[in-house]
C-alpha cells in the first residue's frame, strides 16, 4: 500500500503509539510533570541561598548598594554577675580593671582574647578571658556587600569585691 493523505503505511501497534499523544486520540497517557517539583526546588534553595547570604550588588558606577560594613556586636557587660568572681580572688582581695582584646570570628564567636592592661591579678585577668570565650556571642560583622567577616572588638571590665 502506498501513503497518501492521511493514511499510515507500517505497523499497526506503531500507529497506536503515535496515536496516544494526538491530542483528539482517545487513548491518552497521562504525562507526569516530573520535571516541576526539582524546578520548584532548585528555585527555592536558590532565592533561601539568596536570602541568607543577604547579598548586595555593587552598581556598575562600582558605589556598594546599601549599608556600609559594620562591626561585631555584643552586650559585653551583661555576662558577667558577682557569682563569677573568683573565690581565690575574693580570699586575697583583689580588684582592678582588666582591658582585653577579643577576635571574633566569621559567625560571631570569641577565637582569641588578649590581656591588654592587667588588673595586676592574674586570677582576675584569667576570668575574664575565659568568661568572654566561652559566654560572648556576638552579631557578626559584615562587609560592604553583606558578607560576614572576622572582626575585633576591646573593652574594659572592673572587678570590685562584693561587699558582705
Amino acid at each position: 500500500m502506498a501513503a497518501t493523505g492521511t493514511e499510515y503505511v507500517g505497523d499497526p501497534q506503531k500507529r497506536l503509539m503515535q496515536r496516544r499523544h494526538h491530542p483528539r486520540s482517545p487513548v491518552q497517557t497521562v504525562r507526569r510533570p516530573w520535571l516541576v517539583p526539582f524546578l520548584l526546588a532548585f528555585l527555592a534553595a536558590g532565592a533561601i541561598w539568596t536570602w541568607q547570604q543577604g547579598r548586595i550588588q555593587p552598581e556598575e558606577s562600582g558605589q556598594p548598594v546599601g549599608p556600609t560594613a559594620t562591626h561585631a556586636k555584643a552586650n559585653l557587660p551583661a555576662l558577667f554577675s558577682t557569682d563569677d568572681y573568683p573565690a581565690a580572688a575574693i580570699r586575697n582581695e583583689e580588684q582592678g580593671t582588666v582591658a582585653f582584646r577579643l577576635s571574633i570570628n566569621r559567625r560571631g564567636r570569641v577565637d582569641r582574647c588578649d590581656i591588654v592592661s592587667s588588673s595586676g591579678s592574674k586570677t582576675l585577668d584569667r576570668a575574664t578571658c575565659a568568661i568572654l570565650e566561652n559566654r560572648a556571642r556576638y552579631q557578626p560583622a559584615r562587609d560592604a556587600r553583606g558578607k560576614r567577616i572576622a572582626d575585633e572588638d576591646t573593652g574594659r571590665i572592673r572587678w570590685v569585691l562584693p561587699e558582705e
